[in-house]
C-alpha cells in the first residue's frame, strides 16, 4: 500500500507541474506577441503600398453641391473691400456609375474605383443676387480632389457648354454676366469621370439632394448621417438611392454620407483577431495534456509541453505568411491542417495510445470552432462563453473524484 506521505508528495508534484504548465502558457505569449508585431509591420507595409497607389491613382473623393460665386466690392470706412457672395444649389441630382477593380502591387491587392458621375441641379437667383457684382461669376464644381480626374469635365449651363478651369483646389466655370442675370433659375449639368479609392463622400445641401448609385462592388459600406432609402446588394454589385431634403437635414457642412469601397476585413485584421484567441488555445491544449497525463498515467515531460506550445505559436506565423498569397479561409485551413497533423504525430509519439488520435481530433475541432467565431459578426461572445462553459463541465466531470490524481504510477515532475 502506498503511504500517505508518498501520496502527498505525488499530489504536490502534480500541483507543481500544473502550475508550471500554466507558466509555460503565459511565457508562450512572448512569441505570440512577436508574431503580432510582425502582423503590424506587414500591415504598415500594406498601408505604404496603398499610399503609393493613392498618389498615382487618386484618393477618396468628396462630392459637394455646386455653388455660384459672385464677387462684389463694398465701401467700408471710405475704403473699398472685396467680398464674395456664394449662392448654393437648391436642388441636386447625382447619377453615379462606379466600377470597382483590384490593383495588385507586389503581394498586395488594393481595391480602387472609377466613378462616372452626372450632376444636374438648379440654383435659384433672387432679384438682388447680382447687385454690386464686380468681377467674373463662377460656378464652383463639386469635386475637391483633382488628382484622379480623367479628361475634362463636360459642363452645360443654360443649354450652353463651358470650359472648366482650376481655381485653387477646386474646379470652376466662368459664366457671362448676362447669362446669369437673365435667369431666375440657373440650371446646370456636369459630367465628370474620376478615379479614387476607399470611399466616395457626399455632402448634401439644398431643398432636395438625391443620389442614385450603381456599382459592381459587392461589399459596400454605407456610413454617415444618412443611409440609403433604397438599396439592393448582391454578389454582382449594388444599387442604392439617397434622398435628403431640407426637412431632414440641418444644411450644415458637417452633414454627410459615404460609400466605402474597401475590403471589410483584410488578412491582417483577421490575423489579429485570430491571435486574440492564442492564450485560450495554448492553455486549453496544455491543460488537456496535463489532465490526460494524470488520468491515463502517461509520462509527459516539460520539454514536450514547451514543444507543443511552440507548435501552436507557429500556427499564427504560418497563417500570416500563407494569407498574403491565398484567401484567409484557405490559409487558415492549410495552417490548421499542418499544425494539427504535426501535433497528432507528436502526441502519438509520447502518449503511445489511441488517446493521441482523439486528442488530435479535439485540437482540430478547436481550430474549427475558433474559425467559426472569427466569421461571426455578432454572437461571437455568446458562442465563445457557452463553449468555455461546456469545456469547464467536461473538466469538472473528469476531475470529480478525490482520487483522480492518486494512480499508483503517477509520474513526478521531471
Amino acid at each position: 500500500m502506498e503511504t500517505t506521505v508518498n501520496k502527498t508528495k505525488r499530489r504536490n508534484s502534480l500541483l507543481l507541474k500544473g502550475c508550471f504548465v500554466l507558466l509555460v502558457a503565459l511565457v508562450l505569449q512572448i512569441p505570440v506577441a512577436m508574431v503580432k508585431s510582425l502582423v503590424d509591420d506587414r500591415k504598415e507595409l500594406s498601408d505604404e503600398v496603398k499610399n503609393e497607389i493613392t498618389t498615382s491613382w487618386g484618393g477618396a473623393m468628396d462630392v459637394t453641391a455646386p455653388r455660384l460665386q459672385v464677387p462684389f466690392t463694398k465701401e467700408v470706412n471710405n475704403k473699398k473691400e472685396n467680398y464674395q457672395r456664394t449662392i448654393p444649389s437648391s436642388e441636386v441630382i447625382i447619377d453615379a456609375d462606379v466600377n470597382s477593380k483590384i490593383i495588385t502591387r507586389s503581394i498586395y491587392d488594393i481595391p480602387v474605383y472609377s466613378a462616372d458621375m452626372t450632376v444636374t441641379g438648379k440654383i435659384e437667383l433672387k432679384k438682388n443676387s447680382l447687385d454690386l457684382c464686380d468681377g467674373p461669376i463662377r460656378l464652383l464644381l463639386p469635386f475637391t480632389r483633382l488628382k484622379g480626374i480623367e479628361g475634362r469635365p463636360a459642363v452645360i449651363v443654360g443649354g450652353k457648354e463651358y470650359d472648366v478651369k482650376v481655381q485653387g483646389n477646386s474646379l470652376a466655370v466662368e459664366l457671362p454676366y448676362d447669362v446669369v442675370a437673365a435667369a431666375d433659375i440657373l440650371e446646370y449639368s456636369i459630367r465628370i469621370k474620376s478615379n479614387g479609392l476607399d470611399y466616395i463622400r457626399f455632402c448634401p445641401e439644398g431643398s432636395i439632394y438625391k443620389v442614385n448609385m450603381k456599382s459592381n462592388y459587392c461589399s459596400p459600406g454605407f456610413k454617415g448621417d444618412f443611409l440609403p432609402v433604397d438599396r439592393t446588394v448582391s454578389d454582382k454589385g449594388f444599387n442604392a438611392q439617397w434622398i435628403v431634403t431640407d426637412l431632414n437635414s440641418l444644411a450644415s457642412s458637417s452633414q454627410y454620407f459615404d460609400v466605402e469601397f474597401i475590403i471589410p476585413a483584410n488578412q491582417y485584421q483577421q490575423s489579429e483577431r485570430t491571435i486574440k484567441y492564442s492564450f485560450l488555445i495554448i492553455l486549453l491544449v496544455c491543460m488537456s495534456i496535463f489532465l490526460v497525463e494524470s488520468i491515463t498515467r502517461s509520462r509527459v515531460n516539460i520539454v514536450q509541453y514547451i514543444v507543443t506550445g511552440l507548435s501552436l505559436c507557429l500556427f499564427y506565423l504560418l497563417l500570416l505568411s500563407i494569407s498574403e498569397y491565398l484567401s484567409f479561409g484557405l490559409s487558415y485551413a492549410i495552417a490548421g491542417t499542418m499544425t494539427t497533423a504535426a501535433l497528432g504525430a507528436y502526441f502519438y509519439g509520447f502518449l503511445k495510445s489511441k488517446t493521441a488520435i482523439a486528442f488530435t481530433g479535439a485540437v482540430a475541432c478547436l481550430y474549427g470552432f475558433i474559425y467559426i467565431l472569427l466569421q461571426m459578426e455578432t454572437g461571437a461572445l455568446l458562442a465563445g462563453t457557452i463553449a468555455l462553459f461546456v469545456i469547464l463541465c467536461v473538466i469538472m466531470y473528469f476531475t470529480r473524484r478525490n482520487d483522480v490524481f492518486d494512480y499508483p504510477n503517477n509520474p513526478v515532475v521531471e
